[in-house]
């Protein structure tokens, strides 16, 4: 289903979308909005989703920018890579290396880093040589004397760091708030006030405080959104509430997490999405699926992608292998 170059009466959230050009390997990215109106011609050769109200673009000359809501250049095409506003700032690439920029595309922190994380509350971890990560605030100094093997954004005023091999987390003052002793940890943390963590070979969770407020009994978990938490049970996928009671008893190959009530599901070599009470509310017809953002998710039946709604109406659909930028996860 396509309307190409329509006006739409939405225009709260864009989505990108790749049409092959001729018959060549190469294809252009543009934006649909929610009901598959074409908003912004294909003519790019990458983009990114709109966040903040832009969207990374990159031209045939692998120079990037940012376009606003109605498909002008908000932000010149000076740039390398592709990037995602958050908190206002965004890191992007210059030649060889990479800073951050504000809405105006001035430099904020001058490009001089390897890898640059993305901002949450006012910290970001940055990588000078690639094989470790250091804290820095919005001008760009240091914070803290630490430096760590991998690194995850703040959420909530704690970080997931690894030293020496372990896990723990650290506040905005890079002080450690809970001890180096997990194996992993998980970056969309401390949701319902829960993270999750490994010990033992299994997961659990654990409060602010670092004390199991659900016990390791799992073989993998994700992250809670909405209330509850994916959790993996002798080989097969259910869910439970911060409190640990099994809501959904486990009999999924696969369980994601719920956006707007809808959470991506596989079983028996099928996917689609089910409801809080597991119950199918888009059917299981497709080999492949992504979670929501906004009204729109990404589904694939065999190497074709599309675009439908919460209801499974088809929005758009792509022409075999076209790729297709991931979209965000849930924050």
């Amino acid at each position: 289903m396509r309307r190409l170059f329509g006006v739409s009466t939405l225009g709260i959230m864009l989505y990108p979308i790749a049409l092959f050009v001729g018959d060549s390997a190469d294809f252009a990215v543009g934006f649909i909005d929610a009901i598959g109106n074409v908003r912004i011609p294909p003519r790019f050769s990458a983009a990114g989703h709109f966040s903040e109200g832009k969207a990374s673009v990159v031209d045939l000359g692998g120079h990037s920018g940012f376009l606003d809501m109605r498909g002008e250049l908000a932000i010149p095409m000076l740039f390398r890579g592709v990037g995602e506003f958050h908190n206002s700032v965004c890191s992007i690439g210059a030649e060889s290396t990479v800073g951050y920029i504000d809405h105006a595309g001035k430099w904020l922190i001058e490009p001089r880093f390897l890898i640059a994380m993305a901002f949450a509350g006012g910290r970001a971890f940055v990588s000078d040589d690639g094989e470790t990560f250091r804290m820095i605030d919005l001008k760009g100094k240091a914070v803290g004397k630490d430096r760590f093997e991998l690194a995850h954004g703040f959420r909530a005023g704690l970080a997931p760091v690894m030293k020496n091999g372990r896990w723990g987390f650290i506040d905005e003052n890079g002080t450690v708030a809970i001890p180096f002793e997990f194996e992993d940890a998980q970056a969309q943390h401390f949701k319902s006030g829960c993270a999750a963590v490994k010990i033992g070979g299994r997961w659990g969770f654990i409060d602010r405080l670092g004390s199991f407020s659900i016990k390791p009994l799992f073989e993998a978990v994700r992250p809670f959104t909405e209330g509850l938490a994916s959790v993996k049970i002798g080989g097969r996928w259910g869910m439970v509430d911060v409190g640990g009671a099994v809501r959904l008893a486990p009999k999924w190959d696969e369980l994601g997490q719920f956006v707007n009530g809808l959470a991506t599901a596989r079983l028996d070599g099928k996917c689609g999405y089910i409801d809080a009470t597991g119950v199918w509310a888009i059917e299981p017809a497709y080999d492949k699926v992504k979670p929501f953002f906004g009204e729109l998710a990404l589904v694939y039946v065999g190497d074709t992608p599309a675009y439908i709604r919460a209801d499974g109406r088809l929005v758009w659909q792509f022409e075999p292998c076209a790729i297709v930028p991931r979209p965000p996860m849930p924050l």
